[in-house]
This record gives structure tokens, C-alpha cells and sequence, in this order.
């Protein structure tokens, strides 16, 4: 166990995987306490005083303990990446839908006027009234496409 700590000091902190080098040189500060208390709390034999067996313990809970650091930052890196590439993908679909809508928009913002119910049907009046560019069959399609592929997006796991 000591030569865990020992190596754990030598090296730094790359047995607790920090990045930041302040937090791992204070895991190394503590690290190189205990081997000093745990070297200090054998007897003369070899054989190890309870008290120095429990810091070992302790060090190498800690140790323990930098591992599963680092494996959950590893695990928070690659969610916020997934998480990342999901909100790409959704502005991308945003600025499709966006772009779709569009001249129905400018239609409903220019020919369309406040006395007119929800319910009424709407027909162009004819190109020299109508102040918005005319709504085409592409148009439709467009929105078609977009939606369609929104509705797939929605079914995936």
C-alpha cells in the first residue's frame, strides 16, 4: 500500500487524474502526510502500530476516492458532449423549421388583416393586393419535409 502512496505522490496526482494541478497537488500534500505518519507508526520489526495501518487505510480510501473522480469526469465529459452534439441538432432543426415557416409568416403578417376570424379561410386577393411575396407549391412541400422530418426526430430513442 505505501508504495501506491509513494508512487501516487511521485507522480504528481496522476493516480487521482486531476486536471487541475492545484487540487491535485493538495491530494498529494495529504498523500505525502500519511506515508509520513504510516513510515513513522512501524515498529522496529517491519510490523505495522494499529495507528499506522489505519492511515494506510485512509490513503488508500483517498486514492480510491481520485479514481472515481475521474471516472465520473470522464463520464461528465462524454454526457455534456452528447449533450452538446443534442442541442446542435435541435438548433439545427429550429433554424429549418424557421426558414420553412418563413413566407407563411410574411403572409400572415402582411395580408392577413386584425378583422379577419381565425376560422375564415384565407385566398390570396391577387397579386397587386397582396403586399406579402405569393405562397407557392414549394413552399408547402418545404414545411412538409421539415415536419416530417421533426416527426421522426420525436420517435427516436
Amino acid at each position: 500500500m505505501q508504495s501506491d502512496m509513494v508512487e501516487a505522490v511521485e507522480n504528481g496526482g496522476v493516480a487521482f487524474g486531476c486536471k487541475d494541478r492545484d487540487i491535485a497537488q493538495e491530494n498529494d500534500r495529504i498523500i505525502r502526510n500519511l506515508v509520513s505518519i504510516a513510515t513513522a507508526s512501524q515498529r522496529a520489526d517491519g510490523t505495522d502500530i494499529p495507528l499506522g495501518q489505519q492511515v494506510r487505510e485512509a490513503a488508500h480510501c483517498i486514492i480510491t476516492l481520485g479514481d472515481d473522480l475521474t471516472r465520473a469526469r470522464a463520464a461528465i465529459a462524454a454526457h455534456d458532449t452528447a449533450l452538446t452534439a443534442e442541442v446542435e441538432r435541435l438548433k439545427a432543426q429550429c433554424e429549418a423549421l424557421a426558414g420553412a415557416l418563413a413566407p407563411f409568416s410574411r403572409v400572415a403578417a402582411r395580408d392577413i388583416g386584425i378583422d379577419e376570424a381565425d376560422n375564415d379561410l384565407f385566398r390570396t386577393a391577387g397579386t397587386k393586393y397582396n403586399q406579402a411575396p405569393p405562397l407557392n407549391v414549394g413552399h408547402f412541400r418545404d414545411v412538409e419535409v421539415v415536419l416530417a422530418a421533426y416527426a421522426a426526430s420525436k420517435d427516436k430513442p
